[in-house]
């Protein structure tokens, strides 16, 4: 998932149409006794709710960095009860 899809404004509250939908999917798969890697696909540690045409870089400043661990934690709360949910943290990362 895109992170500013799930959560459009930095540190602001989850999207509850994303949310939603990301939720039907894991209960579906996880109800057949799957294992879901939740994972962030911004390659690269970008956010790009923002501004599209200049991606904020997540590594750039420890102010942002907080923003990562606020989108985080509220994900995760989402599946703290779910043992068949796994967390990765983000896909890709690089510079």
């Amino acid at each position: 998932f895109k992170w500013e899809r799930l959560q459009p404004t930095l540190k602001g509250a989850l999207s509850t149409t994303d949310q939603q939908a990301l939720r039907d999917v894991v209960d579906y798969a996880t109800g057949k006794g799957l294992v879901v890697v939740l994972d962030m696909h911004n390659y690269g540690q970008r956010w790009t709710g923002v501004n599209y045409n200049k991606p904020v870089q997540i590594g750039k400043s420890p102010a942002f960095v907080d923003t990562l661990v606020d989108g985080w934690a509220k994900i995760a709360n989402e599946y703290k009860t779910n043992d068949k949910v796994w967390l990765g943290l983000m896909n890709e990362p690089n510079t």
